[in-house]
This record gives C-alpha cells, sequence and structure tokens, in this order.
C-alpha cells in the first residue's frame, strides 16, 4: 500500500508541474496606452538599421515562444534575431553580442491594439527552439537588410516602462537602436535609443521543468514496471481539463 501510495502522490506531483510548464508572459507592455497628441511614435526601420530590446533573465532557464511587436500596418519585412548579452551591458554602447537564434513566421495577433486598423500585434516565433539561460541579459533585435526596404515601421511609447513576471528585469532605458555603422549583421553598432521612446513588445516563454519533475517521472514509471499488482487496488486519479484556465486540474484522487 505504501508503494500505492507513492504512485498516486507521484501522478500528483507531476501533474502540478505539467501545469507550471505553460507559455507565460514574461515582459510585456502591448496595454499601456499612449496619452500624448496624436497616434503615438512610429519608427520606420531602414535598410541597414534596427531597434533592440534589452531584458534579464531571473534565476530559472525558460524556453522562448513568442516575440510581439507593435507595427504599422501589418507584418513587415524586417529581421527578429535574439543576441546573448554576455555580463552588464547597460547603459553603454556596443553591447558584447553572442548570435542565440533567429525568430520568423510574423503573423498578425488577433488581439486589437489602440488603434485598430492603422497598427497590429505582430507575432514571431522561433525559427528553432531557443533556451534562454538563467540570469542572462538578451538583446532581441529587428533590423532590414541592407538591400532591404523601408515597409516596416515600429511603435513607441514614452512612459519608459514594462510589466514583468517571475523574476525577470527590463531596464526603463531597454531600447536600443542600431546605428547602421558596421553592415548588418555585424553586431557593432548598438546604442541605447533614449529618444526613440519606450519599443512596444511582449516576450513569452515557457519555464524548462526541473531536473527534479524528470526524476519523479523516471521514479513512477519504476513503480509501475516493478509493482504491477499494486494497479489492480484502489487508486483513481481524475484529471479534468480546465477551459478557464487552460491546464489539467486533479478533480480527485484515492
Amino acid at each position: 500500500m505504501k508503494s500505492l501510495a507513492l504512485v498516486c502522490f507521484l501522478g500528483i506531483s507531476l501533474v502540478s508541474r505539467v501545469q507550471a510548464a505553460v507559455p507565460q508572459v514574461m515582459i510585456s507592455n502591448l496595454d499601456q496606452l499612449w496619452t500624448s497628441g496624436g497616434m503615438g511614435n512610429f519608427e520606420t526601420v531602414l535598410p541597414g538599421y534596427g531597434y533592440g530590446f534589452l531584458f534579464d533573465t531571473g534565476a530559472s532557464p525558460y524556453t522562448l515562444d513568442r516575440v510581439t511587436f507593435e507595427e504599422l500596418g501589418g507584418p513587415g519585412t524586417v529581421q527578429v534575431q535574439i543576441y546573448a548579452a554576455p555580463g552588464d551591458p547597460l547603459p553603454g554602447s556596443n553591447p558584447n553580442l553572442v548570435l542565440v537564434g533567429a525568430l520568423g513566421n510574423p503573423v498578425v495577433d488577433p488581439r486589437p491594439t489602440q488603434w485598430p486598423g492603422y497598427t497590429s500585434f505582430i507575432d514571431y516565433t522561433p525559427v528553432s527552439s531557443i533556451t534562454l539561460a538563467p540570469n542572462a541579459y538578451y538583446l532581441i533585435t529587428a533590423t532590414e537588410p541592407v538591400n532591404g526596404n523601408d515597409a516596416t515601421a515600429l511603435t513607441f511609447n514614452f512612459n519608459y516602462s514594462y510589466t514583468v513576471s517571475a523574476d525577470w528585469y527590463a531596464d526603463p532605458d531597454s531600447t536600443y537602436q542600431y546605428l547602421g555603422s558596421n553592415p548588418i549583421p555585424n553586431p557593432s553598432g548598438w546604442a541605447p535609443a533614449g529618444s526613440a521612446g519606450s519599443i512596444m513588445v511582449e516576450v513569452d516563454a515557457t519555464p524548462v521543468p526541473e531536473p527534479s519533475a524528470l526524476g519523479l517521472l523516471a521514479v513512477g514509471a519504476t513503480a509501475l514496471l516493478v509493482r504491477p499488482p499494486l494497479l489492480t487496488e484502489k487508486c483513481r486519479l481524475t484529471l479534468r481539463w480546465s477551459h478557464w484556465n487552460d491546464e489539467f486540474r486533479v478533480a480527485n484522487h484515492e
């Protein structure tokens, strides 16, 4: 019966960890409205130039799921990439950057912007899996190749504020601008762009399961294989999908 109780306990523990490993909005200012005159600050991404957003992860690793920009019109032609920035690059220019991966497949996010019909939220997803290391700085960039066009304009605000989750961090001066001093993709040439304001951006990521969760899975599987007769005893774990929270919940267990 003790082994049976262990199997039930492992099932409940694993479900709770699966619930935690879902995409989360880690950084965003997309819900912050423009309160000055006009319709906001739009910066065209010229060929050979670009803008970036610098942030710091917390104590746990995450998998990057999506980056969303607010753009004038529909999806533009910018190339979106993410670089690791070893050390603390704030607030200096030309931070040491190491390419981590690219994001693509731009699609229009169904959420309405402050100016429907004029701007759109555009989602970019990783071309291949991207893992964000703990306690590290990253720069998400949106650049236009030298031989590109000027079809993309990004939206900025002047409140210099971001809503962050967990222990992530976004400095008020997190917006960077590529000054075009070196041909892209040469990372040298980035500098803080305080005059442009706060770039409108959202970063979604999923916590990487802790090794202990994988250990629980292995122990649970071993218990099931070694003591199969226990399965005939009374042990029931009922899971129900919660449409409100998009997760499994333990309905009852015996």
